[in-house]
């Protein structure tokens, strides 16, 4: 039985090994590996959560919200901002794009790319696309010790 277990992991382990290396096959592999993994646990979550006790249905809806996360990272990878940052495409991510001192960063809530300058960024400052803060916390760079 572990036996079989060793074609899926093999096929995560080279999907990460071509992802993290910038291939071709690694890119597509991770669009697919991200909406096969985030389908299973939509799946395995509805049943526990249909099918289980108590316990169970705590841990079904666990794995719904982790199906969302799992697939919302999908937009992020599918962007052609962040294709042309995967593939080095200096015709489509064009440094001219960005001022001299913006920077691309990700929202923490929604993961969407946004060109910021990252000593302006303040608690106040919200993202675009869902409206929650870009900064969790400050720090105080003035203050003495």
């Amino acid at each position: 039985m572990t036996g079989f277990l060793y074609i899926p992991a093999s096929i995560c382990l080279f999907g990460i090994y071509n992802f993290k290396n910038r291939t071709k096959i690694g890119y597509t592999l991770a669009l697919t590996l991200l909406t096969f993994i985030g389908g299973f646990f939509a799946i395995s979550g509805i049943l526990l959560f249909l099918l289980g006790d108590t316990i169970d249905m705590v841990q079904g809806g666990l794995l719904i919200l982790l199906a969302f996360t799992t697939l919302r990272r999908l937009k992020t990878i599918k962007s052609q901002t962040f294709k042309s940052w995967y593939y080095l495409d200096s015709f489509q991510l064009n440094p001219g794009t960005l001022n001299e001192d913006e920077v691309l960063a990700s929202c923490p809530t929604c993961s969407s790319l946004l060109a910021v300058i990252p000593s302006r960024l303040t608690p106040d400052d919200n993202c675009p696309n869902c409206g929650h803060n870009l900064v969790k916390y400050s720090v105080d760079t003035n203050e003495e010790e």
